[in-house]
């Protein structure tokens, strides 16, 4: 067979072909996976990565709270950012191999809203402290123990019990980078989110134990309903959304079904007959409607609550019963 380079002039080697010496083009990806409280989702979260070069990649996560970059430098490091979320709002998990993509984001981008960072925030009804924090990128804590709310904290004395007009001094966010490796799916988890929502089931002051229940959320489509039964006492926990407005409580099997219809941010002072009536309806004790008016079944409502706890049977929100009501209802 001939030589296949017998046309080069004796003595001279073959020379490379100059694409040869060109750097392979780049193949490193990174992952991005954000998840919350209870190991689910969060997704639409927007995020940027610092490139090598000082440029960076922005965009918001997909439906199933993953986004993957791909053909970024091979050996670089990385600095991930979620700029709407802060410090404390976040913590680094752990670093794992690439996901099996399940294929297109499930359900449409709905970034939820945002409140402004850095200013004072006027309360509106059905917000507290948890509403507040989700709305604006924050822990709660952050929020609450900020110095600016030292009056309001003292006033209030529970985070989850604000009256609307109250002014809450949202801090500036803090959104440092994390250090990333290319190759590793990134995973992090929003703290406080989603919020756990805690319910006693009674009837008549006796709590409903052992029943199965579903919990239905306010806004939320059909198929995310939370299932599981009572325990001893009557009591449940599940994840809602921090934002969440109510939530509709079906306990019990046909023929006997109890619902109760339950206000999840709307819950007053204590010092309030709104505040009143708001507790012993969460706590399962029949009051109508929530208007501060404290009318017969108000009045019925708490001497019921009263004859369960041991209490002087009054029908009056007395000093006693405000103080025990209070704290069986947990704000």
């Amino acid at each position: 067979m001939p030589d296949p380079f017998d046309d080069q002039p004796a003595g001279t080697s073959v020379q490379p072909c100059p694409y040869a010496r060109q750097p392979a083009a780049p193949s490193q990806w990174l992952e991005i996976e954000l998840v919350g409280e209870d190991g689910g989702a969060v997704p639409w979260e927007e995020y940027a990565v610092f490139l090598p070069d000082g440029t960076q990649a922005s965009g918001f996560l997909d439906g199933d709270g993953f986004a993957r970059l791909a053909g970024l430098a091979d050996g670089a490091s990385f600095g991930i950012v979620f700029p709407q979320l802060d410090r404390d709002a976040l913590a680094f998990v752990e670093a794992l191999g690439p996901r099996a993509h399940p294929g297109p984001a499930t359900g449409a981008a709905e970034p939820h809203a945002l409140l402004p960072a850095g200013a004072w925030h006027t309360v509106a009804q059905g917000e507290n402290i948890e509403s507040i924090a989700y709305a604006c990128g924050h822990f709660s804590p952050t929020v609450w123990e900020h110095p600016a709310n030292a009056a309001l904290k003292a006033r209030r004395g529970d985070a989850n019990v604000l009256q609307p007009g109250d002014k809450v001094f949202v801090p500036p966010l803090r959104t440092p980078a994390h250090d990333a490796a290319g190759g590793r799916r990134h995973r992090f988890r929003r703290r406080g989110v989603p919020s756990i929502f805690r319910f006693r089931a009674l009837v008549a002051g006796h709590p409903l134990a052992g029943q199965p229940y579903v919990v239905e959320v306010d806004g939320e489509p059909a198929g995310q309903e939370r299932r599981g039964s009572t325990d001893a006492d009557g009591m449940l926990a599940c994840f809602v959304r921090p934002d969440a407005p109510r939530a509709r409580v079906a306990i019990g099997s046909a023929p006997l079904l109890w619902t109760f219809e339950v206000s999840l941010r709307t819950v007053d002072p204590i010092t309030q007959a709104s505040g009143i009536q708001a507790r012993l309806a969460n706590l399962g004790y029949a009051v109508p409607a929530i208007d501060g008016t404290l009318d017969d079944a108000t009045h019925q409502a708490l001497l019921a609550f009263q004859a369960h706890e041991g209490l002087e049977q009054t029908g009056e929100p007395d000093q006693p019963t405000r103080t025990r009501l209070q704290a069986v209802h947990g704000s």
